[in-house]
C-alpha cells in the first residue's frame, strides 16, 4: 500500500460530517440527523441499518439526502436536534439511532439542517 494511501485514509478518519437520511421505520417516512466521522456517512448508514434488522428482522429505506463535512459537528448535531424536538418519532422498537429520528416535512429538516450548517 502506498504511503498516499495511508495519509489520505487517516485524515480521512478524522473528517466529522453532519447527515441527514430519510427512511421507513414503522410504515412511516422519518428523518435522522446525525453525525460520523471519515470520507461519508455510508458506513453510519449500514451500521443503523444492520440494527434496525436485529431489531425487525427486515431491512429499512434509507437514503442519504444530505451529507456534508463541518466543523463543531456535536454543536451542530444538537442543535438539530433540539429545532426538531416537536417532531421527534418514537419507534415500535430500539436500533441504533432511533432516538434521532423526526415525523417531519422533508424541507422542514432540510430547512433547519442548511440553516445550522451555515451558522
Amino acid at each position: 500500500m502506498s504511503s498516499w494511501f495511508k495519509v489520505r485514509k487517516e485524515s480521512e478518519e478524522n473528517v466529522e460530517r453532519l447527515y441527514v437520511l430519510e427512511m421507513t421505520v414503522d410504515d412511516k417516512v422519518v428523518y435522522k440527523v446525525g453525525k460520523s466521522s471519515g470520507h461519508s456517512s455510508k458506513q453510519r448508514m449500514l451500521q443503523i441499518i444492520g440494527s434496525y434488522f436485529d431489531a425487525y428482522r427486515a431491512t429499512p429505506v434509507v437514503k442519504i439526502v444530505k451529507d456534508k463535512v463541518c466543523t463543531d459537528v456535536f454543536k451542530k448535531e444538537t442543535k438539530c436536534h433540539q429545532e426538531l424536538a416537536e417532531y421527534k418519532f418514537i419507534a415500535e422498537k430500539v436500533f441504533s439511532g432511533c432516538q434521532e429520528l423526526f415525523d417531519v416535512n422533508k424541507e422542514v429538516v432540510l430547512e433547519v439542517y442548511k440553516r445550522i450548517l451555515e451558522s
